[in-house]
């Protein structure tokens, strides 16, 4: 066992050869004066998204919730910024989604190429954009897709499963890594959005997402590009928006036969 004395005598020498590393530190950090020092997001490992290079900030969503088929069919207009000069597309993470197609804002196809899936990760989505896009400039892209019965975020229940027994029930989970297999998105904590939604669920089903309810499209057709849809028998739509910005793993849905009550003035 060592003295006192001893391990004073050891421990001095370290305690002055970390000193010292401080200081050198120190020494060679630039000085607050010398002009601000941007910092880079790091990438995560768990994405293959590019949104270090372009970052999605908002998200519309048109949904068709299909029972039988146990899909949603989907379209997502991404508004996403430029983060840095010379950006040729915008890299977007999927996982057990069928793409129909991409169109920018207008309506006009874009290219587009589907990667080999990855067990974990999925398949990215690349969008190639238009040239010389510079930093801080905005795009606007439309995908259409269905989820599949598979899907890791999605969870179908039979109304023999629910309390009530008559009607089916649906629920999403997205964290950590399930976004991607309910819409394409940049599925990382570190690209935050905002969001709005259309949903179409069969009546008498309620529809509850991750935001603040809102007044569905007063005139006809509430999810203008989802024509090609037929929904599952009598239905109607539910709308939700946002604003607060959140990473996609936070987006949440829920369908089913859902009753409300007042708690006070302003819960519900």
């Amino acid at each position: 066992m060592l003295s006192s004395a001893s391990f004073t005598r050891q421990l001095v020498p370290r305690l002055q050869r970390i000193a010292a590393r401080q200081v050198s530190v120190h020494a060679t950090k630039p000085s607050s004066t010398s002009g601000a020092v941007k910092m880079r997001a790091s990438k995560d490992p768990t994405s293959q998204a590019n949104y270090d290079q372009i970052r999605v900030f908002n998200s519309s969503y048109e949904l068709d919730v299909n029972f039988d088929k146990k899909v949603l069919e989907g379209y997502a207009l991404l508004e996403a910024r430029v983060e840095r000069e010379g950006t040729r597309e915008l890299v977007l993470d999927t996982r057990d989604l069928t793409i129909h197609g991409v169109t920018d804002a207008s309506g006009k196809a874009l290219q587009y190429s589907v990667g080999d899936r990855h067990k974990v990760l999925g398949s990215a989505l690349k969008v190639d954009l238009p040239p010389d896009l510079q930093s801080g400039q905005t795009v606007s892209v439309g995908v259409r897709f269905s989820t599949s019965p598979s899907s890791s975020a999605i969870q179908f229940l039979e109304p023999s499963q629910t309390a009530g027994g008559k009607h089916p029930y649906l629920f999403t989970q997205c964290q950590a890594i399930h976004a991607r297999s309910l819409v394409p998105c940049q599925d990382s904590p570190g690209a935050k959005m905002s969001y709005s939604a259309v949903v179409r669920v069969p009546q008498p089903l309620t529809a509850l997402m991750s935001a603040v309810p809102d007044s569905p499209p007063a005139a006809p057709p509430a999810l203008p590009h989802l024509g090609d849809v037929a929904p599952q028998g009598p239905a109607h739509c539910f709308a939700f928006t946002q604003k607060v910005p959140i990473p996609p793993y936070l987006l949440a849905l829920a369908v089913g036969e859902l009753e409300s009550r007042e708690l006070s003035p302003r819960s519900r």
